[in-house]
């Protein structure tokens, strides 16, 4: 193994454990700074992929890098797949509707109870 390598793997140990104590951001600027493949997701990706809405990522840490393929384009915007996971996962959705139902349920009741 020679120096580049072992410093790469260093790289990897260093943003897996970035993001297992969910500090996406650090993660994100290391994963940037050294090219490391498979941690990142673009928007448009990711919003087919996950199903999610522009308001979805407005809680999400990202970074904007050069488009590679139209210079011209604005940055792309690239997201920790990890925090996409454990923000966006199907249970969580679901949990959040689940929360969103209950929330509109009791403001209808609340409604009914004042008329």
């Amino acid at each position: 193994m020679n120096l580049k390598e072992s410093t790469r793997l260093a790289k990897v140990k260093l943003v897996e454990k970035q993001l297992k104590i969910k500090r996406y951001d650090n993660a994100l600027e290391i994963i940037c700074e050294y090219r490391l493949k498979n941690y990142t997701i673009t928007k448009s990706r990711a919003k087919s992929e996950y199903n999610l809405t522009d308001k979805d990522f407005k809680a999400l840490s990202y970074v904007a890098v050069d488009n590679p393929y139209y210079k011209s384009a604005p940055k792309m915007k690239l997201y920790s797949i990890q925090e996409l996971k454990d923000k966006y996962s199907k249970a969580a959705r679901r949990e959040r509707k689940i929360d969103e139902l209950l929330i509109v349920k009791t403001r209808k009741n609340e409604n009914r109870k004042f008329k």
